[in-house]
């Protein structure tokens, strides 16, 4: 499992870590990734970001790097499934223009949906953090 995380398949998956310090104390702080589903053009997502790096930005700017490479890999839409108590992930997800919609059978996440093709440019939003 350390292998497949530290050498993604660079035909189906994007990866990006965040890192914090300065030369040999670094710490990765945060990851975004996703991973091409069975159609080539839609991938789910995953994010994580430390607990003490949480409401700073780092987030928020994994998340439009990562819809940045993954237009560029050719990917359209990007999904994820998000706990429903996860105000802040959704709050994040609305800001960046995903569709939030109910699990069909799981009141405790929601899915989260971005059409990548739409014309809509968070360039401002990436700026701003």
């Amino acid at each position: 499992m350390l292998y497949r995380f530290t050498h993604p398949d660079v035909d189906r998956e994007v990866a990006l870590v965040a890192l914090a310090g300065e030369g040999d104390e670094l710490r990765q702080i945060g990851v975004a990734r996703c991973i091409v589903e069975d159609s080539q053009h839609a991938a789910e997502f995953a994010l994580a970001v430390a607990d003490d790096w949480q409401s700073r930005g780092v987030g928020s700017r994994l998340m439009c790097e990562l819809m940045r490479a993954a237009r560029v890999a050719g990917i359209r839409h990007l999904r994820g499934d998000v706990l429903s108590t996860n105000r802040r992930m959704l709050a994040l997800m609305r800001t960046l223009g995903f569709d939030i919609v109910s699990v069909p059978g799981d009141a405790l996440v929601r899915r989260v949906v971005k059409n990548l093709e739409s014309t809509q440019v968070i360039k401002d939003f990436v700026h701003a953090t």
